[in-house]
């Protein structure tokens, strides 16, 4: 961070996010000047920090907690947490697990950058992990997509896609460095120099990569078949049987009542719910792999054209296109 800070200076920012296992309370993040003398002796060029309000519904602060704060005074950075999305004046807990409730999950941020948070929300305690999900989106000035998509939902699916192929390496050299190629890069880089703005560089950008795109599409373009997004993946796998389904849906029963009364009764249910959901899981999935692999070792010794097809099958896999409502 610093090394980028001192290469780059105001021409880049951070976003941090992930576990810290630190807990800050409702402590501030930035740097409190309550004493005016030490103001007196601060440099004229000396910049304040903002009070920025922030609220959670975890009032515990620990050692690590201690360390963070300490991190985003000396650094800028400040927590999203609380104040953002539909989580602002809030700051609700991140991690429901059976020791208790708490905020140890963060996304941190330079102050100017919280006025481009167009979403911040944390969902509520999931099936998958003690760890909420945490999900934001900003504001940002894009150029128009450069590759056709479709969309559907919340999701854009892309019609193609660039694939490298070492048979073509040549003919993709000579289309490059090709008589016209060559003027449209002598020409952009007469653009370049006489940039002057932020829009002048993206607009260079825009024309370098429809050049690459020109160049590549002929060459490289590999379409993707719609079957590649419509397959409709069993989420659960083959073991997941009768047991894991009604141990699932208990699960989300003791969430409901969490959810309707958050008290340490329904916390401690919904944690042992979803605790018993998750071994039985394991357990069913232990039993299967262990099956699959005895099948294997047979196939292996009596059957090659079946071994063959188990192993192949085996190691393909689906793409996932699990989103984080799903998760």
């Amino acid at each position: 961070m610093i090394y980028f800070e001192q290469e780059y200076g105001n021409d880049c920012t951070f976003i941090m996010c992930g576990d810290l296992n630190a807990r800050v309370g409702i402590k501030p993040d930035y740097a409190v000047y309550e004493n005016k003398h030490i103001l007196d002796m601060l440099p004229d060029d000396y910049v304040m920090d903002d009070a920025i309000e922030r609220n959670s519904q975890d009032k515990t602060v620990n050692d690590y907690g201690k360390i963070l704060l300490d991190f985003c005074i000396s650094t800028g950075l400040r927590i999203v947490n609380g104040r953002c999305g539909t989580d602002k004046g809030i700051g609700k807990f991140t991690c429901v697990n059976t020791q208790g409730c708490s905020v140890v999950d963060y996304v941190l941020c330079k102050s100017d950058v919280l006025k481009l948070f167009k979403t911040f929300e944390i969902y509520d305690p999931n099936i998958v992990s003690d760890h909420c999900v945490i999900s934001f989106s900003l504001n940002m000035h894009t150029l128009d997509n450069f590759v056709d998509v479709k969309n559907k939902g919340d999701h854009v699916k892309l019609l193609y896609k660039y694939k490298w192929d070492d048979s073509k390496k040549d003919l993709y050299m000579n289309v490059l460095s090709s008589e016209e190629n060559t003027i449209h890069f002598e020409s952009l880089c007469g653009n370049i120099l006489l940039s002057n703005s932020h829009e002048d560089l993206d607009l260079n950008v825009k024309t370098f990569t429809d050049i690459l795109d020109g160049v590549c599409k002929p060459i490289f373009k590999h379409n993707l078949h719609s079957n590649f997004f419509n397959q409709n993946h069993n989420k659960d796998g083959v073991y997941f049987d009768h047991e894991c389904k009604n141990l699932k849906n208990y699960y989300y029963t003791s969430l409901n009542y969490y959810r309707n009364n958050h008290c340490d009764d329904t916390r401690r249910d919904m944690v042992a719910a979803r605790s018993n959901y998750k071994k039985c899981v394991r357990n069913k999935k232990y039993d299967y792999d262990k099956l699959q692999t005895h099948k294997l070792e047979l196939a292996r010794k009596n059957n090659a054209k079946l071994f063959w097809k188990m192993l192949k099958g085996s190691v393909v896999g689906n793409a996932s296109s699990l989103s984080s409502d799903d998760f």
